[in-house]
């Protein structure tokens, strides 16, 4: 086990899509009859019916909107397609050059594989639209994918100061925390969560801050939460199984990391627990039952880890 695990919301959601579908109506075939009395009453019936479509004028297209092509993207990105979701930005981005959300929406797309491109795009964005929210909240994001902790910081803060975002301040919050300012981080989540009480994110993020500053009774309550919000999640159990070993409440711990993933991976998780609290006997006993059990764990990191526990363990006699 590495430590604790973060979320983080993404701020472009895609909207629900209606398919609108055309249905035709088929031709009938006549089948042969009798001469008509007035054999030229069908040709004139033809030709009534051709001057009558003529006088109703034909149906155009319309042309497509930015907002329809943002739509098509945003329901692409939510069905996991990001190439064909690329593509109907650009179009939006075609359309008119001058609106700020369709090169968001590209800049977005760049964030996890190429956080410099985002930067670059969100920077240009930011200085066109000194007012857009997404400008700022996307360069801070870029920001803080690359480590540039203080740039993130301005333009997030930015951002929250434009618009009262939780996302925003979740991220901002993420920020503080990784410049070790823990209790300003969790003030912007906790403001976070009010704006959204449903975000498992939020909660989860909460909780790691109170962990990071060793206030493991409330750190406790917060991932508790965030495991109600979100009850398959590894990453929140196994941060609060990390809590609540921190609490020494371990068999709570290992039924957390149990929920989190197999026999093998909870007991050296344990054992983590055990050795960050100073119990390296017990700690040596759950890296050796770990490697006794067998699993889709790291040997070779449990037995670092038991290697590490038991010179601390000899260390203490």
């Amino acid at each position: 086990m590495s430590g604790p695990h973060r979320g983080r919301r993404g701020r472009w959601a895609a909207p629900a899509v209606v398919l609108l579908t055309a249905f035709g109506l088929g031709g009938c075939a006549a089948s042969a009859g009798p001469e008509p009395a007035n054999r030229n009453a069908y040709p004139e019936l033809l030709r009534a019916q051709r001057e009558r479509q003529a006088a109703v004028p034909a149906k155009k297209t319309a042309p497509p909107t930015v907002a329809e092509k943002l739509r098509q993207g945003d329901a692409s990105r939510e069905a996991g397609q990001a190439g064909r979701a690329m593509w109907s930005y650009l179009q939006a981005h075609r359309l008119d050059r001058e609106a700020p959300e369709p090169v968001a929406r590209i800049a977005s797309l760049h964030l996890k594989e190429d956080p410099q491109r985002a930067r670059e795009l969100f920077a240009m964005l930011a200085t066109r639209h000194p007012e857009s929210v997404d400008a700022h909240t996307g360069l801070g994001l870029a920001e803080l994918a690359r480590g540039e902790l203080e740039d993130a910081r301005a333009s997030l803060t930015r951002a929250a100061e434009l618009h009262d975002d939780p996302t925003v301040l979740s991220a901002l919050g993420v920020t503080l925390d990784r410049l070790g300012e823990h209790r300003r981080a969790q003030e912007y989540y906790r403001r976070a969560a009010e704006l959204d009480p449903a975000s498992w994110e939020i909660q989860n993020n909460l909780g790691v801050s109170l962990l990071m500053s060793k206030d493991y009774a409330p750190a406790s309550e917060a991932l508790r939460k965030a495991a109600l919000l979100r009850p398959r999640d590894p990453a929140v159990l196994n941060n609060l199984g990390l809590v609540l070993g921190r609490l020494e409440r371990y068999d709570e711990a290992l039924d957390s990391f149990r929920k989190a993933g197999g026999e093998q991976a909870a007991r050296n998780n344990l054992g983590y627990v055990y050795f960050l609290n100073g119990r390296y006997f017990e700690a040596v006993t759950q890296y050796e039952s770990a490697l006794i059990l067998g699993g889709k764990e790291d040997r070779v990191q449990i037995l670092r880890n038991l290697r590490a526990a038991r010179e601390a363990a000899a260390s203490s006699r």
